[in-house]
């Protein structure tokens, strides 16, 4: 058989199998228990995440190393996120999404303080306001001026 076919078959057996997997667990009250708790844990591993990048942040009084671009789209994620489980009002996850949400932003926060601006150093630097510092995280590198 051909390489194609046969990845193609595997794929058709894969997803069939984890649908009708899916199917049988669904009506069971356990397993959605199990699902409820490895959800909640997910959301408080993803806002120790930030929080802990931004505990670095801190540490190091720097945050050159962090992405400014990462950061932003994560919290657009976790907006749509948000936005989505509103939506379906679920309590779990509202609670979840919208501390990972605060974390982020407060990560984001932290990368604006600590940013390394090239004329950090000089007797009338002044701090380009937030909103300024956003424009300048969505332009591509090549448009963008150094902040």
């Amino acid at each position: 058989m051909n390489k194609s076919l046969k990845t193609m078959l595997f794929a058709l057996i894969l997803f069939s199998a984890i649908y009708y997997t899916v199917e049988i667990l669904r009506n069971n009250l356990f397993f959605k228990n199990i699902i409820q708790f490895l959800l909640i844990w997910a959301g408080f591993a993803d806002a120790y995440k930030y929080s802990r990048l931004r505990q670095k942040i801190v540490r190091v009084k720097s945050s050159r190393s962090v992405s400014r671009m990462f950061s932003l789209i994560a919290i657009i994620c976790d907006i749509i996120f948000v936005l989505y489980v509103l939506i379906i009002k679920d309590p779990f996850l509202i609670f979840v999404r919208g501390l990972a949400l605060y974390t982020n932003i407060d990560l984001y926060y932290y990368v604006y303080l600590y940013y390394p601006f090239k004329i950090r150093k000089l007797n009338n630097f002044k701090r380009p306001s937030l909103w300024a510092f956003l424009l300048n995280t969505l332009e591509p590198n090549h448009i963008r001026k150094r902040l």
